[in-house]
């Protein structure tokens, strides 16, 4: 079988899995089953890329600074890409983003960075072509799209259990794959360390720890 490169090829996927015939349009749906999957298609897509951190769906930019904030709070604000959907890290990867004062409203960062003209963001993109799924996200997509579109057009407990199954498992398969991409991340706090600590400065508290905060 050849990979899906289309949406419609991907919400066949979802039909088959609940044993229902295949369409042939979502982007000017025609048929009931067509305007069903058009309207659960992106919003589906979307939701699993805004919950989870695959590696696919990463990129890094250094976004440009837009201008003051109204509030005094943050003295700059950056502005993110049309395709911008969640914010995985700042300034450098390596640094957890609870290291930073910083506010997300829309497309815009509201952070402190001194009129810096641009700020190094890791976020995830919003990606509408089919044809840079990995297979394990097509699985998923697929399979979460006939649970959420199940119940509409079928009354089989059986598909509807499949299909279920199928999510379970076609998500674990995922999370694995992604997992040899892009290993866990640990960061170890200190509570007495963190207690000292400022992010105004660069502290050292209790040992040679030395923290790189954003100024506030």
């Amino acid at each position: 079988m050849s990979k899906p490169t289309s949406n419609v090829a991907v919400c066949n996927l979802a039909l088959d899995l609940l044993n229902e015939k295949t369409i042939s349009d979502i982007d000017s749906p025609s048929s009931p089953i067509e305007q069903l999957c058009a309207r659960w298609y992106d919003m589906t897509r979307r939701e699993l890329l805004e919950t989870s951190n695959f590696a696919f769906s990463q990129t890094s930019e250094a976004i440009p600074r837009g201008g003051t904030p109204t509030i005094n709070r943050y003295a700059d604000y950056y502005v993110f890409p049309n395709n911008y959907l969640k914010l995985t890290a700042l300034v450098d990867w390596d640094y957890p983003l609870q290291r930073f004062d910083y506010r997300i409203e829309g497309k815009r960062l509201l952070i402190n960075r001194g009129g810096a003209a641009s700020i190094d963001t890791w976020f995830i993109q919003d990606i509408e072509d089919v044809t840079l799924f990995p297979g394990y996200f097509t699985e998923l997509l697929a399979g979460t799209l006939a649970v959420s579109i199940g119940p509409k057009i079928t009354a089989k407990p059986s598909a509807l259990k499949f299909a279920s199954e199928y999510v379970a498992e076609a998500r674990r398969k995922a999370s694995g794959a992604n997992g040899q991409i892009q290993p866990p991340r640990r960061y170890q706090r200190s509570k007495i360390v963190n207690a000292g600590r400022h992010p105004s400065m660069n502290n050292e508290v209790a040992g040679p720890y030395n923290f790189l905060f954003e100024a506030n």
